[in-house]
């Protein structure tokens, strides 16, 4: 694939905050805390060190997309040749406890009689596939609400391996066996999984998702947590060590968990999520632990497409070096939207 020269982009205040916020956490730690102590000292090494932005590929990825195998309203094709159209480099479908592998297949594994919609599920076709591989023109095969042949870009689009949307719907299983939160989202990537991974007698919690994802060698991050901890309204809710305590130790357990959405669509339920991100980094950093953030459409129709992305810093446009660009922080999140300060 043909990488992109350094680009400069123009990220709205938002964008900025979020650049500079991954750009303050890193790779490296030392001293690790004792018990309930914060070190003396301990160094942050910058997720940007290695990159060389004269040479960097930056791509616009969306980690975060619904069509009609779930709860979208539009299909499969559509989704993907608005996304192409509108810039996208990077594009991981990730239907509720649905595994996407292939574009121009159906899903691997699916709990659904019937999709939501009831508009049928179309995916991309053979020649759709090689197209957005090899970067052609978007004005191939146009859909209503699709802005074909606006890409600038040749360098192609491409999937992101395997992914889901799975429904932890067990929640967070504390020690002493109760559950909190009544279920979670948690996007699954890398991992060929069927949607109902994890089910015992007491629902999916999200340490059984978590970890049935590493086992199957993917990782996972963390969808608006802001639904679940009902933060949206409540600032301090975020800042709560109950709620910290719970997601920052999911962090410690599992390093395949690599990071949270800190935006989320619009930033309606995401508002106060960028504090929770804080507020864990806060306990997991001096021990060496990184949670990386993340700036996601959640796009459940074409109009979704385009407000939040991730911006991956790579040597080259493909699925291992998403992957790399994901686990090691190397990249940054843009967003059109922040409810904090009214951008809209």
């Amino acid at each position: 694939m043909k990488t992109k020269s350094k680009t400069i982009k123009k990220l709205a205040p938002l964008g900025i905050a979020i650049s500079l916020a991954i750009g303050s956490v890193g790779a490296t730690a030392f001293a690790a805390p004792a018990a309930n102590s914060i070190p003396v000292a301990y160094e942050i090494t910058s997720p940007y060190a290695n990159v060389d932005w004269a040479t960097t590929g930056q791509y616009k990825a969306a980690h975060h997309t619904h069509t009609t195998f779930s709860d979208g309203s539009n299909t499969r094709r559509d989704m993907l040749l608005d996304k192409y159209a509108k810039g996208f480099d990077i594009v991981a479908i990730t239907d509720h406890d649905n595994t996407t592998g292939a574009w121009n297949a159906p899903v691997l594994e699916y709990s659904w009689d019937n999709n939501w919609n009831n508009i049928g599920r179309q995916y991309a076709s053979d020649f759709d596939v090689w197209a957005f591989a090899n970067g052609i023109g978007a004005g191939w095969a146009s859909s209503p609400g699709t802005y074909a042949g606006v890409r600038g870009q040749s360098n192609g689009m491409i999937a992101m391996g395997y992914s889901n949307e799975i429904s932890a719907n067990g929640g967070f299983r504390n020690a002493d066996g109760s559950s909190v939160y009544g279920g979670h989202h948690i996007n699954s990537f890398f991992a060929d999984v069927p949607g109902n991974i994890g089910t015992d007698g007491n629902g999916r919690t999200m340490q059984q998702v978590i970890e049935a994802v590493a086992n199957a060698g993917g990782i996972t991050h963390l969808n608006h947590p802001g639904r679940y901890t009902q933060a949206m309204n409540n600032a301090d809710i975020s800042r709560d060590p109950v709620h910290v305590d719970r997601y920052a130790s999911l962090f410690m357990d599992y390093p395949s968990l690599v990071g949270l959405e800190i935006i989320n669509k619009w930033d309606g339920e995401s508002v106060n999520d960028r504090i929770l991100w804080d507020s864990i980094l806060t306990q997991t950093m001096p021990q060496g632990r990184f949670v990386w953030g993340f700036s996601n459409d959640d796009s459940h129709s074409l109009s979704g497409n385009g407000h939040a992305w991730n911006t991956m810093l790579m040597p080259a446009l493909t699925e291992g070096e998403v992957r790399i660009s994901m686990e090691t922080g190397a990249f940054y999140g843009v967003s059109r939207v922040d409810r904090h300060h009214g951008i809209n």
